[in-house]
């Protein structure tokens, strides 16, 4: 288990670790290596969001009207992190205009 962020919602978060650990009971998964080469998680909110949008488990989980809101919502805040200058952004390229 790799814990959640913590801005996570927590209920839907622990609803979907449950949900996990029966599907692996109900369906006799086995437990892999404890740290596979070349995995990695997602590296942004977007790449995050395309992977839970495409998962069975949340849309079995959580129903489809759920994951599609959380979908639209985690969309508007990347697009709107993206369109935000930073601190350092500021710091880092004003100096080079």
């Amino acid at each position: 288990l790799r814990s959640p962020d913590p801005g996570a919602n927590p209920y839907l978060s622990l609803a979907l670790i449950l949900a996990a650990g029966l599907r692996g009971i109900e369906r006799g998964y086995q437990l892999g290596p404890e740290e596979e080469p070349g995995a990695r998680l997602p590296s942004d909110l977007r790449e995050a969001t395309d992977v839970f949008e495409a998962s069975e488990l949340a849309r079995d989980t959580l129903g489809d009207t759920l994951v599609e809101l959380i979908v639209r919502n985690k969309r508007a805040e990347w697009d709107a992190f993206q369109s935000t200058v930073s601190a350092w952004e500021l710091k880092r390229f004003l100096r080079l205009l």
